[in-house]
């Protein structure tokens, strides 16, 4: 059997958790107000990792993504409510016992609030964060 490693930081995972059981224990702790956005950027998150299928969540049994640690989904979930509500981030962070960093704020790697494509050059424009492509166009 393949050994499972984070298709984001390429770290090794003793289980696989899928996005979904991840999404539902933030969705959890959001207000109301943020639910549409966060579903908006967990799909587009979820069609960059679908997968083979060959992969089963620990916690649901379910299969189809390929796998993302609890780290990088925290971590890309904390960049993307960190410009709606900076306190509930941070919260965030600790409440699911991640390693709290700086999160940048002129560019970073992650998934474009407006096209939903992956890119390793993320721009924090207007609250979001947008590809180059994308904060280009918004520009213009």
């Amino acid at each position: 059997m393949e050994a499972l490693a984070c298709n984001m930081c390429k770290e090794p995972a003793a289980a696989f958790v899928c996005m979904d059981c991840m999404a539902q224990d933030i969705q959890d702790m959001i207000p109301a107000r943020l639910e549409k956005g966060f579903r908006k950027f967990h799909n587009s998150l979820i069609s960059h990792f679908s997968g083979s299928g060959e992969v089963h969540c620990a916690k649901c049994g379910s299969a189809g993504e390929e796998p993302i640690c609890p780290s990088c989904y925290t971590g890309e979930a904390s960049r993307w409510l960190e410009d709606k509500d900076g306190r509930l981030a941070k919260r965030l962070t600790r409440v699911l016992d991640v390693v709290e960093e700086e999160l940048p704020r002129e560019e970073d790697v992650g998934i474009c609030d407006e096209c939903g494509e992956y890119t390793e050059d993320l721009v924090s424009t207007h609250g979001e964060w947008l590809c180059r492509d994308c904060a280009v166009y918004e520009e213009e």
